[in-house]
């Protein structure tokens, strides 16, 4: 996605990161770094992102909820994987 506005390149860029991150924690099984750089993601993506592009949102600007779109959707992906763990945990949480 192309966008001229700096914040849009800044998460961008971020969901990038953090998927590299992510894809290298896995590969050597260290899934405490690989949640702990998710989470340092969410943090900045609904802190910083999602409160500073607000008014873009309420403008019904195109190119931020398109940004926002594929920010969410990459964030999917890059937590699928973890997604097995965390059902198992929750379900064992719950059955106690």
């Amino acid at each position: 996605i192309a966008s001229g506005n700096v914040m849009d390149k800044w998460i961008l860029s971020r969901v990038e990161e953090t998927n590299k991150l992510v894809e290298e924690n896995l590969a050597g099984y260290n899934t405490i770094r690989a949640c702990e750089a998710i989470k340092i993601f969410i943090d900045d993506l609904s802190t910083w992102y999602v409160r500073r592009s607000r008014d873009r949102f309420s403008e019904e600007d195109a190119g931020a909820k398109a940004v926002l779109g594929y920010v969410l959707e990459k964030t999917a992906k890059i937590i699928a994987p973890l997604l097995p763990f965390v059902s198992e945990i929750t379900a064992l949480a719950f059955s106690v």
